[in-house]
């Protein structure tokens, strides 16, 4: 881990992850469902994350959506855009959207797929989560 960012995918049932949090600093963090969903946790959090740290919110069955994308860039990317802004409309995301990057398929495969499907996804997403005041993250490939 780096105070660049933290991969997070859960709270621990050890309940030492706030405190490693405020400790840290982190200048962004990746949730993923439940934690960008469950009021108390995102309380909880926003009281130890810097007020300047960036927020990547992960769904992870959409992330997986790569046959759609794949199937149908543009569709898809529509889509998954609009299940971020539902989510938000429906107060289903509990932390501040002008710090959040919503993420949509995760890791597409740029060596052997589409590249040109994996853009057109990309723009479309990210354009469609524009029009409605939200950010997205681009691209998000392995390492």
């Amino acid at each position: 881990m780096s105070k660049l960012g933290c991969h997070w995918l859960r709270e621990h049932p050890d309940k030492f992850d706030m405190p490693h949090i405020e400790a840290m600093q982190y200048k962004s963090i990746k949730l993923f469902k439940p934690a960008w969903n469950n009021r108390d946790f995102c309380r909880d959090l926003l009281t130890v994350l810097p007020h300047d740290a960036y927020i990547l919110a992960r769904d992870h069955e959409l992330s997986e959506q790569k046959e759609d994308m794949w199937r149908d860039a543009v569709r898809a990317g529509e889509d998954h855009a609009n299940q971020w802004i539902e989510k938000v409309r429906s107060d289903q995301y509990h932390l501040p959207t002008d710090r959040t990057f919503f993420l949509g398929v995760n890791e597409p495969d740029a060596t052997n797929g589409d590249r040109n499907a994996i853009d057109t996804y990309t723009a479309t997403f990210l354009e469609r989560l524009r029009l409605h005041g939200l950010r997205g993250g681009a691209f998000n490939f392995s390492t």
